[in-house]
């Protein structure tokens, strides 16, 4: 898969730190933490020449990392849940079915 920005690239629910993200230059955007007193020790995506500014040829690509990985966990939390339900429901329609014909030939 290739994506950019908020779009996930590569990632699964055992590895989430292997995701790639890239920035709008294309290139695997950097992960770095903020040392501004707004917010300290915050994570975040930006592009990787950001810090160089070579020629200003830098995106103005940013996202928090923090709140990416809290929706990515709760996104892999509820399509957990997700399947649970839709399991029962099958499990519960198949009683039913069962319950509807033993009825009917009373």
């Amino acid at each position: 898969m290739a994506s950019r920005g908020k779009e996930i690239i590569a990632s699964d629910a055992f590895h989430y730190d292997e995701e790639v993200v890239l920035c709008d230059c294309g290139l695997r955007a950097a992960r770095r933490i903020s040392r501004t007193s707004g917010n300290p020790n915050h994570r975040f995506f930006g592009c990787p020449l950001f810090s160089r500014l070579e020629n200003n040829k830098a995106c103005d690509y940013f996202e928090w990392y923090d709140i990416r990985v809290a929706v990515f966990k709760a996104t892999a939390s509820l399509s957990g849940k997700v399947s649970r339900l839709e399991a029962g429901n099958r499990q519960l329609r198949s009683l039913l079915g069962r319950l509807m014909k033993d009825g009917a030939r009373t």
